[in-house]
């Protein structure tokens, strides 16, 4: 049995509202968005764009507003577990009237920047009400109209999957780390999304901001943190042999083993092994030089 939900004021019917679908990446830009992109790659943005056409009559008559009533329009983007969400898009509708067309976009999302799927919310709300009616909403925000869209990219996991939980609750010890890795070091064959994972302390609200907001100063240190994690988990097992070919593209093997000729390009495996077990210190400077550095571009 479905939940009603009463809103405290009178909103549109749906018809007010004529959504067109969201138009991806593709050549001449008429390709609508799928809920599965399973050959995207991370290195390309994503171009987005729709078009939305508004009876303003019909809504001011729906919602008991005046004419001279102003709304804004809004588009949010979330990603990654954590749902990290951003504004992509917003316009402000004013001294308007008759039926109104608005395109959104293009909008061209940086790849680095998405995990595993992202959701789109397309959020129509008042700024400024002229009240008709006694249940006209009158409060600026008050949300009209919205919708949501979900994505998945390369059909599921994401780049640097990502969850907050508060470490309190599974120990004292824990409570003021600021992340904590999951890895399935065994697993080299399973894609990078699959057996690793960032886990966030929610009780580290400074953590959590400077992550949302990709603070230049903390994603250095949390990505070097990361690679020097993994790499030293599996080069403690003899089963890694630190060659990218001998594991499937995209697994945590092959993007272990780019890590490694990145920041050690001219030593063999052997050599590797020998100054991460006879000289950690330099081997994790050398880590960090080359992956929680502060890079432009």
């Amino acid at each position: 049995m479905s939940e009603v939900f009463a809103f405290p004021f009178l909103r549109p019917s749906v018809s007010r509202i004529e959504a067109g679908p969201w138009m991806g990446p593709d050549t001449d830009g008429t390709c609508v968005l799928p809920e599965l992109l399973p050959d995207w790659d991370y290195s390309v943005s994503l171009g987005l764009q729709r078009t939305l056409e508004l009876d303003l009559e019909g809504l001011w008559s729906d919602t008991g507003l005046g004419p001279s009533s102003s709304l804004l329009l809004h588009v949010y983007a979330a990603t990654g577990e954590l749902k990290l969400r951003k504004c992509i898009f917003e316009r402000a509708l004013r001294d308007c009237s008759g039926s109104v067309q608005l395109d959104i976009g293009p909008l061209e999302l940086e790849g680095a920047e998405l995990q595993g799927y992202i959701d789109l919310v397309t959020v129509l709300s008042v700024e400024r009400a002229e009240r008709i009616e006694r249940l006209a909403p009158m409060a600026p925000g008050s949300r009209l109209w919205e919708d949501e869209f979900r994505c998945r990219l390369e059909g599921g996991g994401g780049r640097l999957p990502m969850e907050a939980r508060d470490f309190s609750e599974v120990s004292a010890q824990y409570a003021l780390a600021p992340w904590y890795f999951r890895l399935e070091e065994s697993r080299l064959d399973d894609r990078f999304e699959a057996a690793f994972q960032v886990i966030l302390n929610t009780k580290r609200q400074d953590v959590l901001d400077a992550v949302s907001r990709k603070d230049t100063l903390m994603m250095p240190i949390l990505q070097g943190d990361l690679v020097r994690h993994i790499l030293a988990r599996l080069l403690r097992s003899e089963e890694f042999t630190l060659r990218a070919e001998d594991y499937p593209n995209g697994s945590i093997g092959a993007v272990a083993a780019a890590w490694l000729d990145a920041a050690f390009p001219d030593q063999t495996a052997g050599q590797i092994r020998d100054m991460f077990e006879q000289r950690p210190a330099d081997f994790e400077a050398i880590v960090f030089a080359v992956f929680g550095g502060q890079h432009d571009g």
